[in-house]
């Protein structure tokens, strides 16, 4: 996922970087002049905006040169790292154009609890138009059709899969994965995990074929990743 930081608080962008540190996230720290054309030519997934860059008053002209050069479609959440401005007038931005606000810029579960859910949804409108991923799912009969054949799934084994293809491009380490899908601590002592991941990277073709790759993480943990993402 490609972002662009917007802000003139160095502390905030170290900060925002050392928390996104993966290789599925691509940051770009850019020098926005709201009285200048910016022009933006690389496409953004999502625009993190400090909105200490403009007076209260100008609010909307800023969100409207934001949107004028990078475009309707990135997910475009405006904050204040030095608390200049309070919830209230973050949530009127949002009225201005923006999509959402974070009211705690240095707060990292905020920060990486939202991340995670833009980083599902993004993927999801990608993967609506993506030719190259041939995966249907049918929740009810916890099946997966690939390229167009039928795979059925034990239970368990359909959690995983929707697991990680709802968190696709996204590193999750091995207690996290436990946590969400095993409530026994048994499994957690056990080789579980990775027979079901060998498994359904083996009977749903997640090996890249077909749009998505399923792959271990050196140290961390397992990831799902779509065939050349971003």
């Amino acid at each position: 996922m490609n972002i662009a930081l917007i802000s003139r608080n160095r502390h905030w962008k170290i900060f925002i970087s050392s928390i996104i540190d993966l290789k599925s996230y691509k940051i770009d720290d850019i020098d926005f002049d709201m009285n200048a054309h910016n022009l933006i030519s690389k496409n953004y997934d999502l625009v993190l905006l400090d909105i200490n860059l403009a007076e209260q008053s100008l609010f909307s002209l800023l969100l409207f040169k934001i949107r004028l050069s990078f475009g309707w479609s990135p997910h475009l959440i405006s904050l204040s790292p030095d608390k200049t401005f309070n919830r209230n007038l973050l949530m009127q931005t949002v009225s201005g154009g923006a999509d959402d606000f974070w009211d705690d810029a240095f707060d990292v579960d905020t920060v990486c609890s939202k991340l995670s859910a833009i980083t599902r949804r993004r993927y999801f409108e990608i993967a609506q138009s993506d030719g190259n991923l041939n995966y249907t799912i049918n929740v009810q009969e916890r099946m997966v059709l690939v390229n167009g054949a039928a795979v059925k799934l034990n239970h368990k084994e359909f959690e995983l899969f929707l697991f990680f293809y709802g968190n696709t491009n996204s590193i999750f380490d091995r207690q996290s994965i436990y946590n969400h899908l095993w409530n026994d601590t048994k499994s957690q002592s056990t080789r579980t995990l990775d027979t079901h991941i060998s498994r359904i990277r083996k009977i749903l073709k997640l090996d890249g074929s077909y749009g998505l790759r399923i792959k271990p993480v050196y140290g961390v943990g397992y990831m799902m990743e779509t065939t050349g993402h971003r």
